[in-house]
């Protein structure tokens, strides 16, 4: 707390804080990082509420009656129904006071002095933007005034804090402008220098603007990086589309280079666990068709790549 000059409202910013302290342990200056996801695309239980009533604002019956028991199934918290409802009317002091006699319950405020409370919890009082949909509205005020905002802070204290440098420099293209190949080159290249690594794994870049972006500027930047391997994953979902492994297949025949499958360990243990997760993203896969789960499911697949003369790998 003394580092990020403010209270902390999860362990999230803890085991962030050991992230970089392991980071300096090992002797790595720079991190990639990302943010923003959760924000822009709801994914926080907490959204769950508002999505709820954004269906209700919309008129939308038919899609909230087959919602609705779903989500209370899975996430029984999410609509804050019951006694977290009623928690949530007890005035603040009573709820600290609660929070401190059974050690459960947690709010940012119950580490402030009492005098900052009132002001505090006038900033907590949500915007109404004018949308109509509350969802749209609880999200561009996260992204923008509250969440993202405050986590940019932490990461920016905790890493500072182990005298490390952390970037999110790059947008996904679906959330603002994306860099040049040259830009991301010189970003990796900066990062991967110094680190010597025997391998370096990034996509097949098969379809994704995103994915074959990545693809081309780390196989530039590896062109320079000496002694790195050249791994690739095959991108889920999208390896299973008609034609594209074969295509990028070719494309590296064209280029003078040859990829191996290449045996990884793991794939085994975390079986159950990817499906889970896998199934965890119901509307992710929804754009997919019928046969996305079944390629998402299946085992991680890699592949090493290398000039067909040998030595290192070409930029593309």
């Amino acid at each position: 707390m003394w580092h990020n000059e403010l209270p902390v409202g999860s362990s999230s910013q803890f085991a962030q804080w050991c992230v970089f302290g392991l980071a300096r342990e090992h002797g790595i200056t720079v991190l990639l990082d990302g943010q923003g996801a959760d924000e822009a695309m709801g994914g926080y239980e907490q959204y769950f509420a508002y999505y709820i009533a954004s269906l209700k604002a919309r008129g939308e019956t038919a899609r909230l009656a087959e919602e609705l028991p779903r989500i209370e199934a899975r996430y029984p918290a999410a609509t804050a129904r019951g006694r977290a409802r009623l928690t949530a009317r007890l005035p603040y002091s009573l709820r600290h006071l609660l929070a401190h006699a059974t050690n459960s319950g947690s709010d940012v405020r119950f580490g402030l002095q009492r005098g900052f409370v009132a002001h505090v919890s006038g900033e907590m009082v949500r915007k109404n933007f004018g949308s109509g949909v509350p969802l749209r509205d609880v999200l561009y005020e996260d992204s923008f005034e509250r969440f993202l905002t405050t986590l940019l802070r932490y990461g920016d204290r905790n890493s500072m804090a182990h005298s490390r440098e952390v970037r999110l420099p790059f947008c996904d293209s679906q959330y603002g402008e994306t860099p040049s190949r040259e830009e991301l080159q010189r970003a990796l290249r900066e990062a991967l220098t110094g680190l010597a690594p025997e391998a370096v794994l990034y996509p097949m870049g098969l379809f994704h603007a995103d994915h074959v972006l990545v693809h081309e500027a780390t196989r530039a930047a590896l062109s320079t990086l000496r002694g790195a391997q050249s791994w690739l994953y095959e991108d889920a979902l999208y390896r299973g589309l008609r034609g594209l492994m074969q295509q990028r297949l070719t494309d590296f025949a064209r280029d003078g280079l040859v990829a191996t499958p290449l045996r990884l360990g793991g794939d085994d243990a975390y079986a159950a666990l990817k499906r889970s997760a896998v199934h965890a993203y119901r509307s992710q896969l929804q754009g997919f068709g019928p046969t996305a789960y079944a390629d998402a499911e299946q085992a991680e697949r890699y592949w090493r790549l290398e000039p067909a003369g040998g030595g290192d790998v070409m930029a593309p």
